[in-house]
């Protein structure tokens, strides 16, 4: 090989690496991630790609957290290199870095910060790693038709709930929600009308309920709503709104209006003293009495009373 080859062949490799490197170089980046040990976020990992992300209760927040302990712009992190810092903004509880309430301070890894309820902590690792990790964490805790979250994660944060109601003698209230007639809309208009009916219902109810409520399908055309700090009164009252702006949607399945309506079935936990199981067994007896006494409408097992559809 004379010297015009090795001279070329020397430019080529150094072309190749210089394009693998372009290629993996992002691939193979620590990021910094902010990671939620316990609350009802837990699992989730968010990316700190930017200079400053802000944390909170507010859809405004870049990342959003379902605490109603936290304010609605709670705090945020600040990026600079490899250093992460945290910075209050003026919070109503507070942040805490390991125990002690903080303004700003710089992140250690091995930190754990608390706001409200929640606890996390600053990692950093590579985005495919963090990819896996979420992907893992949504097929482990959602519903993969209406993207709600799946049942066994319901009962997961939904003892977490009940356990905070008890502690701090607040109620708490289960409503369970069943499609009037499911099979006679998968075998009137198919399979496909039905999930999307379903889907349809899930983003109601999503509409409907507040940040710190938990909303899952529990299964079939169930679905479970758990309502924090609220009386069975309160929780009939929302039950009756949500069951009429379902039965006057229009769902629609190619181009043919498909009728929706949902019976409801409601049990309060008084002062945080009932556990979750008691109280999906009263909202599904409640929910029972509902389908007997003609669907379409609410029965709140601690009122004794059936909320029939207003015809007039």
């Amino acid at each position: 090989m004379d010297d015009f080859d090795k001279t070329a062949l020397h430019f080529s490799e150094t072309a190749l690496d210089s394009t693998f490197a372009d290629l993996t170089g992002d691939a193979n980046q620590l990021t910094p991630y902010l990671v939620i040990v316990s609350g009802k976020d837990q699992g989730r990992s968010f990316a700190l790609t930017a200079a400053r992300t802000s944390f909170g209760r507010s859809e405004d927040a870049e990342i959003v957290l379902a605490d109603p302990r936290v304010s609605r712009q709670h705090g945020a992190l600040l990026v600079e290199g490899d250093r992460v810092e945290l910075l209050d903004l003026d919070s109503t509880n507070g942040c805490y870095v390991d125990g002690i309430k903080v303004e700003r301070v710089p992140i250690d890894p091995n930190a754990r910060i608390r706001v409200g309820s929640t606890v996390m902590k600053v990692e950093f690792k590579l985005a495919s790693e963090i990819d896996a990790e979420n992907r893992l964490y949504e097929a482990a805790t959602t519903d993969p038709l209406t993207g709600l979250l799946n049942r066994r994660a319901f009962v997961e944060r939904a003892e977490q709930e009940i356990g905070r109601s008890r502690r701090k003698g607040k109620p708490i209230s289960l409503v369970m929600c069943d499609v009037d007639h499911f099979k006679r809309i998968n075998d009137d208009f198919g399979h496909p009308a039905g999930d999307l009916v379903l889907k349809d219902l899930a983003t109601i109810l999503q509409s409907q309920v507040r940040i710190d409520d938990l909303l899952a399908r529990f299964g079939g055309e169930e679905f479970v709503l758990l309502l924090r700090n609220t009386t069975a009164e309160v929780a009939g009252e929302f039950a009756e709104r949500m069951r009429v702006t379902v039965e006057s949607h229009r769902f629609m399945f190619d181009d043919k209006l498909v009728a929706v309506t949902l019976s409801m079935g409601i049990k309060c936990g008084g002062m945080g003293s009932a556990s979750l199981e008691a109280l999906i067994h009263g909202a599904d007896t409640a929910l029972y009495q509902a389908k007997e006494a003609g669907r379409n409408r609410v029965v709140n097992a601690d009122a004794r009373r059936v909320a029939p559809p207003d015809n007039s």
